[in-house]
């Protein structure tokens, strides 16, 4: 099994001693054991015990927390650190009969606080330990610290000292037929340990089953657990059934697994977040995060704390994809995702999973007016309020977090959030500029993944062609050709093919032959001579967004008018000859 690498500062921690009671071990053998564990706390071996005891290092022995025991029981030992904090929490326990992992779990409960020293002079107190118990529960009672120290979020790290022979008896097994092969005990002791059997302490009256606490225990410390090895210390003195001294580190297994993983997640279609099972990690734990390119072999490496990951042990893509190493690497194809922990942190665990990415295709669409992407223009209909016209835009396949689309026109930009796939525009903001019968050219472009090229799309939008004329007492008149003469009434309507398009503007101008504008009180498309001067002018008519193609060219001749005073004398004078000429012809009928 790996070790779990340990820094020097690292080395001191909180300490379980657990000391085998059951008949089978001979005193002076448990009371060597002691005065070696004692030494262990205190990181002060007497030479009596190194010579009694051999260590033994698991294959892998370069692990700090390894080193520092064999330095402690060497011949010539170096510089050692004790196994204890300088104010350590401590349990130390018999090691025998069910009850004995009874009293644990209360000393679990509470436990004591002390020095290396003290811990050492209760190790030593003189018939501390007796060999009286006729069973021995070794994996309930270890199952039980570590349920104590490490099921809670804050994980106590803490040195497991197990003196004993090991051998697991929970049923009264006769002490000689220990070390016989093919005795059976083995196979029974599974039964108990999985609660299918009583156990057998032989002193009490009933036999008794596990409980479902004690069967929950023993499998959080076989599925959760790993009881990581440092070293065995051997006795080198003679017994029956020799005891010897294990030093654990356990730890919670560091689990890595990419949960409901499909195969494989596809970007942009993938969520933005992928779940993952981090058991045994604390938080702000190290992660390295591989990702490979299959087509090109090439690799990436991100290592960083668990800010990758979200509240809810997601990991989160599109923070990943920002990250210096990735950048410029994830374009299109198909990648291998592979999560790990670091080796100086724990045993090494891999999940791994495979993205595939590629770009959504832009869709901006008018009613199913596919030509808008494929480069065909789309013609707005003569009644269309132009302004208010909107489009609308289509990511497939479609991403499951919203998307700014940038929209261009000419120097005009605006930006278009796009939900689940889905938005819309509207034309009026890029008609600034724009000329009937002239095509608009809008571009569209998204980038979903940050390292990628942006998805593009563009077409053309034709605001149609309007024509333009006057109407003059009842009469149509075209621009350029024809000639308007205000004979009668001072005003004239300008008319449109198109008038009913909404955001398109009158601009009806009067010009002097000189280029002068006569200012009127013209309302929209009517425009009032009153007031004008006689002569001849041009009228400048204007629909369109903001200009049209040309001109609307009518030529305007406002006649002289004869004033209404001389008009009114000439009349008056009209009036008096014929009176004066009908008296006078009266007059001189009358004589005759």
């Amino acid at each position: 099994m790996p070790l779990r690498a340990a820094a020097a500062d690292d080395l001191a921690k909180n300490i379980v001693v657990l000391v085998d009671q059951s008949l089978s071990v001979e005193a002076a053998n448990r009371d060597s054991a002691l005065k070696l564990v004692a030494g262990l706390v205190t990181g002060k071996v007497d030479d009596a015990s190194r010579q009694a005891w051999q260590f033994k290092a698991p294959d892998s022995g370069a692990d700090p927390a390894v080193l520092n025991l064999q330095r402690m029981v060497a011949a010539a030992p170096g510089a050692c650190h004790p196994l204890a904090q300088a104010s350590a929490s401590f349990v130390i326990n018999g090691l025998g009969n069910y009850e004995r992992v009874t009293e644990l779990i209360a000393k679990l409960n509470s436990p004591a606080t002390g020095s290396p020293a003290e811990i050492a002079g209760k190790l030593l107190e003189a018939g501390a330990f007796k060999s009286s118990d006729n069973s021995t529960h070794i994996s309930l009672a270890e199952a039980k610290v570590a349920r104590t120290f490490l099921s809670k979020p804050s994980k106590t790290p803490y040195y497991l000292l197990v003196i004993s022979d090991f051998y697991e008896d929970c049923l009264n097994w006769p002490v000689e037929d220990y070390a016989k092969k093919g005795n059976g005990l083995e196979a029974k002791n599974s039964k108990v340990l999985s609660g299918d059997e009583p156990f057998n302490d032989g002193a009490q009256a009933k036999n008794h089953k596990y409980s479902p606490a004690d069967i929950a225990d023993i499998r959080f410390l076989n599925d959760k657990i790993d009881g990581l090895l440092l070293g065995e210390f051997i006795y080198r003195g003679q017994a029956k059934t020799p005891v010897n001294v294990k030093v654990y580190s356990p730890v919670v297994k560091r689990s890595l697994v990419f949960v409901k993983m499909p195969e494989p997640w596809i970007l942009p279609d993938a969520p933005p977040t992928i779940p993952v099972s981090l058991e045994g990690l604390d938080e702000g734990a190290s992660l390295e995060v591989k990702i490979g390119h299959r087509e090109s072999g090439k690799e990436r490496v991100v290592k960083e704390s668990c800010g990758l990951l979200t509240a809810k042990n997601q990991l989160d893509l599109a923070l990943l994809l920002e990250k210096p190493a990735m950048k410029d690497f994830i374009a299109e194809g198909h990648f291998e995702l592979t999560l790990s922990v670091p080796q100086e942190i724990g045993p090494s665990q891999e999940a791994k999973t495979t993205l595939e990415v590629r770009k959504s295709q832009i869709l901006i669409d008018d009613k199913g007016l596919k030509e808008a992407t494929e480069g065909k223009p789309c013609e707005i209909a003569a009644n269309t309020e132009i302004k208010t016209k909107k489009f609308a835009l289509k990511l497939d396949p479609p991403p499951h977090q919203d998307h700014d689309v940038e929209i261009r026109s000419g120097e005009r930009t605006d930006k278009v959030r796009v939900s689940k796939g889905s938005g819309e525009f509207t034309l009026g903001p890029f008609l600034d500029g724009a000329e009937s019968n002239k095509p608009i050219h809008l571009a569209a472009s998204l980038k979903l993944v940050p390292t990628s090229e942006s998805t593009t799309a563009g077409f053309w939008i034709i605001i149609p062609e309007v024509s333009v004329w006057a109407v003059y007492d009842g009469k149509d008149y075209r621009p350029v050709k024809d000639v308007i003469r205000l004979d009668k009434t001072h005003s004239l309507t300008l008319k449109a093919s198109h008038a009913g398009m909404a955001g398109f503007e009158w601009r009806g101008t009067i010009v002097t032959r000189d280029g002068e504008t006569v200012p009127t009180d013209s309302d929209d498309n009517h425009l009032d001579f009153s007031g004008v001067e006689p002569g001849t002018y041009l009228v400048t008519a204007k629909f369109g967004v903001s200009k049209a193609p040309k001109d609307n060219l009518f030529t305007v001749v406002v006649p002289k008018q004869t004033p209404w005073m001389l008009l009114a004398l000439l009349a008056m004078v009209v009036i008096s000859i014929g009176l004066f000429a009908w008296h006078f012809m009266r007059g001189r009928l009358t004589r005759r």
